[in-house]
């Protein structure tokens, strides 16, 4: 993903509605004991199968402007390019069913970032006003209908909406906001006591958030009804991250595959997904986005092993990945490319 710098942000006043939210105090529970994480020998990408992009390709969208991090909701695919619009494209034809234009205009600086809730598109477009200004977008309008006050960290590229919340990470990202999705209002705040950039969540019920924080090299397992910090593993570089069934982090040394309940690092891949990197798991199958390298990897999560990576040397840029049916989704923000392969 695109690299920003971190810049501190204040939670200020919140939306015209009337209607307060229950704000909660912050809360950290005793997580468990962190001692240095002992890591198995990685798995090399060895005999994979090479496969080159145009054998798998079924269409590539050009583009403008760098399109990036990528949501599935409201039978379409969405993707916020790097001047603050928003696309939202029929993944059935591949057309570009609207353009929701940055209400800000475009200029520097810029804010990453997407995600989707039960009725709404959450988006942080380029130069908002103040920055780090959090839209929402009517997906049966695809307009913009609101805006919050609440600042969110630019570096944040996924928008995780569960528990009735939008959860934010704001200040220097040592603090996890949630924000009442019906008053648009922060209803909960916890202290993270870490520098963090990125959140994941578990699908489908999303009864887990993970916050990632590179900075200290921590992974924080986080329960958003509370909320409060239920378990802590140490990864160094820690980044980002993907969840079905177990946990897969970006970080240092690879792609570490981690039990969710335990917190033990089952495997890790010899795959660098950091800078310029994403991750997308399912039940049987995680792809990995790299930049400069493998323009996706593809891992057998129950053999664990890496089966396939995909070439693409036209594409060198990083970007986001997605699956959606039979098909992979990934962008490659530099060369302003979408493009649909099949599993």
């Amino acid at each position: 993903m695109m690299l920003l710098a971190a810049t501190t942000f204040l939670i200020g006043g919140c939306s015209d509605d009337s209607e307060e939210g229950t704000t909660t105090e912050p809360s950290i529970a005793a997580a468990a004991d962190s001692s240095e994480t002992v890591l198995p020998e990685p798995i090399p990408v060895g005999d994979a199968a090479r496969v080159r992009l145009d054998d798998r390709l079924q269409r590539e969208i050009q583009t403008t402007d760098e399109p990036d991090w990528m949501v599935e909701a409201f039978k379409s695919l969405w993707t916020i390019r790097g001047n603050g619009d928003v696309l939202r494209i029929d993944p059935g034809n591949g057309r570009v069913i609207a353009t929701i234009e940055n209400p800000f205009g475009f200029k520097p600086p810029l804010c990453q970032g997407i995600g989707a809730s039960k009725d709404s598109i959450w988006a942080c477009p380029a130069n908002g006003n103040p920055p780090g200004t959090v839209v929402r977008i009517d997906p049966e309008r695809n307009e913009v209908i609101s805006k919050l006050s609440t600042r969110k960290l630019p570096e944040q590229g996924r928008l995780i909406s569960t528990a009735d919340r939008l959860w934010l990470l704001t200040g220097a990202g040592d603090t996890l906001t949630g924000v009442s999705l019906k008053t648009e209002r922060p209803a909960s705040e916890l202290e993270l006591e870490s520098e963090c950039s990125e959140i994941a969540s578990q699908p489908p019920d999303e009864e887990s958030l993970w916050v990632l924080c590179p900075a200290d090299g921590l992974v924080l397992r986080v329960d958003p009804t509370i909320p409060e910090v239920t378990g802590e593993l140490e990864l160094d570089g820690a980044e980002h991250a993907s969840v079905a069934g177990d946990i897969w982090v970006a970080f240092d040394e690879g792609i570490a595959q981690v039990d969710p309940e335990s917190l033990e690092v089952k495997s890790v891949y010899d795959i660098a997904a950091l800078f310029g990197g994403s991750i997308y798991a399912t039940e049987d199958e995680v792809w990995v986005r790299e930049e400069g390298g493998n323009f996706l990897t593809r891992i057998d999560p129950d053999g664990e092993r890496i089966v396939e990576t995909i070439q693409a040397p036209k594409l060198p840029a990083g970007g986001d990945v997605i699956v959606i049916g039979d098909s992979v989704w990934a962008t490659a923000y530099d060369q302003s490319t979408i493009v649909e392969l099949r599993r």
